[in-house]
């Protein structure tokens, strides 16, 4: 555009996805949606993070949680950036370790402190151990283990959070809220 002589190109805005805003339980949340066929979802995020802060500077809230999709990619890195502790969540499967793998080496890249909880983790106990001692190895704090049970099949199909569906689970959460807050 600016070494095009004969102004032949030009610059336009087109929308890529949308940003959602709502509240939900007594919490604010922001989402956002690429459109389908679009790549800039580092973009989305990136727009997703400015309506947060808007809101956060309005209510100063005490904790600003993103939650991204697995891996390494786009949305991810838009997602960590300037944030102060990273909860990976994994669950105990060979593919789950190494996008965690993946995602602590970003933490580390980025100077983000870390810790891990294990999702599902009475699915295979073997491989739970795999993640435990890969954490116990470098040093990553498991802040939390989530078991695999119906209730969380039920909440997902009542759409109602866990601890509506069964006050048994409070604890845990309340636990990894705890150890996030402290860290």
């Amino acid at each position: 555009m600016i070494a095009c002589p004969v102004g032949a190109i030009t610059e336009s805005k087109k929308e890529i996805g949308t940003v959602f805003t709502g509240k939900n339980y007594g919490a604010n949340l922001v989402s956002g949606e690429l459109k389908l066929g679009e790549l800039a979802s580092g973009e989305v995020v990136a727009e997703l993070r400015e309506h947060a802060d808007r809101i956060n500077e309005r209510i100063k809230a005490e904790l600003v949680i993103i939650d991204t999709p697995a891996g390494i990619g786009c949305p991810v890195i838009a997602s960590l950036i300037g944030t102060d502790y990273i909860v990976a969540v994994t669950e105990p499967t060979p593919s789950a370790l190494f996008d965690l793998k993946r995602v602590l080496y970003l933490a580390n890249h980025f100077k983000i402190n870390h810790g891990i909880v294990i999702n599902k983790f009475n699915l295979e106990r073997g491989f739970c151990s795999e993640i435990e001692k890969f954490a116990k190895k470098e040093n990553i704090p498991i802040i939390g283990k989530i078991p695999y049970r119906k209730d969380f099949v039920r909440s997902t199909i009542e759409m109602k959070p866990i601890s509506e569906v069964s006050s048994r689970y409070e604890k845990i959460f309340k636990n990894i809220i705890n150890e996030i807050i402290e860290k």
